[in-house]
């Protein structure tokens, strides 16, 4: 079960999934590890909670170490008594698992990420003191929307794990004051540590042409997962108002197709504009760097937003951006100085502000460097790793 002879102690991050998406949480956790290898304070492990593994599997997965194991959830609201049952049925076993993937590996910190209830496993670890090491729960957004109904036992439980943690990082303030807002009793401890760009890896991407077939008109760009929340059906409006002033240019929409993709390749059809803009489903992340450099523009019109990683990968490459007013993003772009800013749902102001950019080369120059300068300075993981490391424990 242990991975090398590497003497130091480990940091086990913990994740749904494994590393093999392109998506935010992914990046964060793929960074947080390099960083971690790059600087020597912990080893980084992976734990995979896998539910097709009753005991420890182990996988090389881009280069990094994941280990598998089920970790059952305390509360299933199909069937709160089953999933109850299933908790405390496979409880000692799972202990028992954990117990020796820690002891083995060294393991001295242990760093959820995207957290869901399966989490008080480690919670119920540390009540029997059988973990005595650094417990960190880091959220990203949508998994705190888990932890907001009011039906018991759903709040208690989250306030049980979120109270057992030793620090709770969020991706923003605006999600901070959101886990404020839901437990103030445990505020003390909350850290808000921005997301951060690869600056190694995008600049080896910096002169990555695009793949054969892509876009060879000037274009917008959009990249986030199709739904609802993301907006992909206000900003195909706004640029409807606008795209007759522009012919030379074209929208470009890449994400993973989910819960609203039908509709709004409905919507495209409805508004005639199926040569204007362009769909390209589950775009590998080292191909999209492509597209952030070639593009005229970026356009983010989220209705909820986290964060927004993009925005500063777009930023990397000084493209200019426009985004909605919405969660973390005002955090990264201040209007007028590192982007333009408009309201979620408001077609019109988006229009205008995509209009103004475009109309404008030398705004649109200024804005994108001004970004570009701005990601440099503040949103690096060399950046971020320190705050980090505070939290983990380290000096």
């Amino acid at each position: 079960m242990a991975f090398h002879s590497d003497s130091r102690d480990a940091c086990l991050f913990i994740l749904p999934w494994t590393l093999e998406g392109d998506g935010g949480v992914n990046q964060v956790v793929e960074n947080l590890m390099t960083q971690m290898d790059r600087h020597g304070e912990y080893r980084p492990l992976l734990l995979v909670n896998s539910w097709n593994d009753r005991s420890v599997r182990e996988q090389n997965i881009k280069g990094h170490h994941h280990f598998f194991l089920r970790m059952n959830d305390l509360w299933n609201p199909e069937r709160p008594l089953g999933g109850l049952l299933a908790f405390l049925l496979f409880l000692p076993l799972t202990l028992l698992k954990l117990v020796s993937l820690i002891s083995v590996n060294k393991i001295t910190v242990i760093n959820v990420h995207f957290c869901g209830l399966c989490a008080l496993n480690i919670s119920v670890l540390r009540m029997f003191g059988l973990f005595k090491g650094r417990f960190i729960l880091s959220f990203h957004g949508s998994d705190l929307l888990a932890a907001q109904p009011t039906i018991w036992p759903v709040r208690p439980l989250w306030k049980i794990l979120l109270g057992s943690a030793d620090a709770i990082v969020t991706c923003s303030e605006h999600l901070k004051s959101e886990v404020v807002s839901f437990a103030p009793e445990i505020s003390g401890k909350i850290a808000c540590i921005h997301n951060c760009i690869d600056v190694e890896s995008l600049g080896s991407a910096e002169k990555r042409l695009l793949p054969e077939g892509r876009p060879t008109r000037d274009y917008i760009l959009n990249v986030a997962t199709f739904e609802p929340k993301k907006g992909q059906d206000v900003l195909v409006q706004a640029f409807a108002k606008i795209c007759g002033k522009f012919p030379d240019l074209d929208l470009v929409l890449i994400g993973r197709p989910a819960g609203s993709y039908a509709a709004l390749k409905n919507l495209i059809k409805t508004l005639g504009l199926g040569e204007r803009i362009r769909l390209y489903e589950n775009v590998p992340h080292g191909e999209i760097s492509a597209f952030f450099a070639a593009a005229m523009l970026f356009a983010l019109s989220s209705r909820y937003e986290p964060f927004g990683i993009v925005l500063l990968e777009a930023g990397f490459f000084a493209t200019p951006v426009v985004a909605t007013r919405v969660g973390g993003i005002p955090e990264i772009v201040t209007h007028g100085e590192t982007g333009m800013l408009c309201d979620p749902d408001d077609v019109d102001g988006l229009a205008r502000e995509l209009e103004f950019i475009l109309g404008n080369p030398q705004e649109r120059s200024r804005i994108g460097q001004n970004l570009r300068l701005h990601v440099l300075n503040n949103f690096t993981w060399d950046h971020a790793y320190a705050k980090y490391l505070k939290c983990l424990g380290g000096s």
